[in-house]
Parts: structure tokens; sequence; C-alpha cells
């Protein structure tokens, strides 16, 4: 378990700093491939997995925010306008963050688990 607080510490700087120039889905090959490695439960590696993927997400998103609102921009708005407001009936853009957290989680829990599900499959634990 130690070693997966640091893969997942790699899974969440490199969520947030790889992506600048790397897919948004390469941070889900490195949790796979860390789940593959060091999984040793599902719940484990599925909250490792969803937290370090939904906060580089969140805090991805608030440092956009945060970047460009004094510019002037409003893609959170703009954002949470086309997608939440059809769905709650608001166009708030603070409805939008939790959703990126649990889409984020949602994928990065679903990769670690599925790594260690593999390494469960291929009798490597």
């Amino acid at each position: 378990m130690h070693l997966f607080f640091w893969g997942w510490l790699a899974t969440l700087f490199s969520g947030l700093f790889l992506n600048t120039w790397l897919p948004w889905w390469s941070p889900l090959v490195l949790l796979l491939l860390l789940g593959l490695w060091q999984g040793r439960s599902g719940w484990g590696a599925f909250t490792a997995g969803f937290w370090a993927v939904g906060l580089a997400w969140l805090l991805m998103a608030l440092s956009v925010h945060l970047r460009h609102a004094h510019l002037g921009g409003d893609l959170p708005e703009r954002m949470a306008r086309l997608i939440i407001q059809p769905l709650l009936g608001t166009g708030d853009a603070y409805f939008w963050y939790p959703v990126l957290l649990l889409l984020g989680g949602l994928l990065g829990g679903l990769a670690a688990l599925s790594g260690q599900r593999l390494r469960v499959a291929l009798s490597l634990a």
C-alpha cells in the first residue's frame, strides 16, 4: 500500500503536468499499469485511482478558471450552461466542479481497478 501511495502521487502530478503535452487519457494508462504492478485489493486500487485523477481534473479546472478569470474568461460558466443547466435547471459554474471530480474519479478508479483485476486474472498476486 505504501508504494501505491507513491503511485497515486505520481498519477496526480502526471495528470496535472503531463496533460499539457500528452492526451487526457495518459494518466489512466499509468494507473492501469500501477494497478497491475501494485494493486493488492480492488477497493484500494479504485479509491487511489479515483482520488488521483479526480483531484487532478478538479485542480486543472480550477487553475484554468483562476488563470482566465481576470481576463474575462467564462469557460466554466459556459460549460455549466451547456451541460448542467439542462439537467439541474441552473447554469451556475460551481455545479461543474463536482461533475468534473466525479467523472475524472470514475475514469481513474476504473483504470486502476482494471489493472488490479488484470493482476488477479494473470495470477500475479
